[in-house]
């Protein structure tokens, strides 16, 4: 007996639905064009391989200047919304007065400087201490088998934290900071009142610039920018040092500031 004509179209439908269901998982493409300047730029999966042979060194230059600009927005894009990250040493030449001063008997077989407010400390031994208040060290630097490493302490007007950095490791708080970039080399925090508090450029291996805002709760606050290191109150400087070269030692901070009978005590 034949089948009926209902079921052999039973049967090759399934047949053939399935057949259009595998043509369709993989369709065919091609690339045929004489006037496009890349070619195989098209991929379904798995990698692509393009073929720009056929562009100008002009073109090509463009290209990678184009490409070059967008990956260095995205690295800005992303150092602005993170809230930690990594200081690694750069690898830039030291300025004139850096290198001047490793040719002098007092760095001339190598060492670590730390430019701090416009003052250069020469950091001896394993460990120096670069800016205690009171008795809290807000700044230091440890010498490491693995090189220069940074830690630091900025904290708000009523001594909340703003921005930790415990060697090398970045941590800023998001709640007390209006915006931050945290890159390779460099590390910037700027407070809710779109005042810097923090700057910390790593030039190279012995080469570290440090610049921020240290504020002591119904005390005063130490400042250390380009030009110099200033301790001040009620908005009067009181205490202001710059240019000045200083050996630090872990058992000799490089500045000190204490407060005495409503004085400042500042020790270098």
């Amino acid at each position: 007996m034949r089948p009926s004509r209902l079921v052999r179209n039973l049967v090759v439908f399934p047949l053939l639905s399935a057949a259009i269901i595998v043509a369709q998982a993989h369709p065919p493409i091609t690339q045929e064009s004489t006037r496009s300047l890349c070619s195989n730029i098209v991929a379904l999966d798995g990698d692509v391989k393009v073929d720009c042979s056929r562009l100008s060194p002009e073109q090509e230059k463009r290209i990678l200047d184009l490409a070059n600009r967008m990956l260095e927005r995205l690295k800005k894009i992303e150092s602005e919304v993170n809230t930690t990250g990594l200081l690694e040493p750069d690898t830039r030449p030291d300025d004139p007065r850096i290198k001047s001063l490793f040719m002098t008997p007092r760095l001339s077989g190598g060492g670590i400087v730390v430019q701090f407010g416009g003052n250069l400390v020469i950091v001896k031994g394993s460990k120096c201490t670069i800016l205690r208040i009171e008795k809290e060290d807000l700044l230091w630097v440890e010498r490491k088998n693995d090189g220069l490493l940074i830690s630091a302490k900025v904290f708000d007007p009523e001594h909340k934290i703003m921005a930790d950095i415990q060697q090398n490791n970045v941590t800023v708080n998001p709640n007390k900071t209006f915006k931050r970039s945290i890159l390779k080399h460099t590390l910037d925090v700027v407070s809710e009142s779109d005042q810097d508090v923090l700057n910390v450029d790593f030039v190279n291996s012995h080469d570290l610039i440090v610049q921020g805002t240290f504020p002591w709760p119904g005390r005063g606050t130490v400042t250390a920018d380009s030009n110099a290191l200033k301790m001040s109150t009620a908005n009067v400087h009181d205490f202001v040092v710059s240019g000045s070269i200083t050996d630090c030692f872990e058992f000799r901070p490089a500045f000190m500031f204490t407060f005495e009978n409503g004085m400042i005590m500042a020790y270098q």
